[in-house]
């Protein structure tokens, strides 16, 4: 998912990616009306596991558990155990799952650097001017975002599948074209 934080005023979001069309002069007058700063903010889209959800997932370990007493009358005793550890080791993945932050980044284009920050604190700093996008295609739901500055790539929208950072993509280079004066 994405999120506009920051847009030049009187634009929507959608008015900030050019048409694909033949038109370029027209996409290209559009986007030098565009002020910057712009700032989008790219997360993955997950849900927390529910605390109402917690009961039921309790009740589900007694029900296997109680499911295991037969085998384990008649000498099978590894039976409870690999349910024990089974269900344990669930709860343990979704707490863990449920305490981690949630993975973010944050993509900043001033006219003088573009800053990306992302959820653990990171913060990569490019100059806004030198700095282009490009999408790398393997197959076709496989799209990567990389970022490039001389000698520098940085993958950006690590975060959200593919057709999130196809959508992402065109917003971020209609941005750098206008830092850069309208052109690519």
């Amino acid at each position: 998912m994405h999120i506009l934080l920051r847009c030049p005023e009187g634009r929507r979001f959608e008015d900030l990616a050019p048409p694909r069309s033949i038109e370029g002069d027209a996409a290209r007058a559009r986007l030098t009306s565009i002020t910057v700063p712009f700032a989008l903010h790219v997360q993955q889209n997950r849900s927390s596991f529910p605390a109402s959800g917690r009961l039921p997932l309790l009740s589900m370990l007694g029900l296997s558990c109680a499911a295991t007493i037969a085998p384990a009358m008649r000498g099978h005793y590894l039976v409870p155990i690999a349910v024990l550890v089974g269900m344990a080791s669930l709860l343990l993945a979704l707490e863990i799952f449920q305490r981690q932050p949630v993975p973010s980044e944050t993509i900043e284009i001033d006219f003088d650097r573009l800053t990306i920050r992302d959820h653990r604190g990171k913060v990569t700093t490019l100059p806004s001017h030198w700095t282009r996008i490009e999408e790398l295609r393997k197959g076709p739901f496989d799209v990567r975002l990389m970022l490039h500055y001389h000698w520098q790539s940085i993958e950006i929208g690590r975060c959200v599948d593919s057709t999130e950072r196809a959508r992402i993509a065109p917003l971020i280079r209609a941005a750098l074209a206008h830092v850069r004066g309208g052109g690519q």
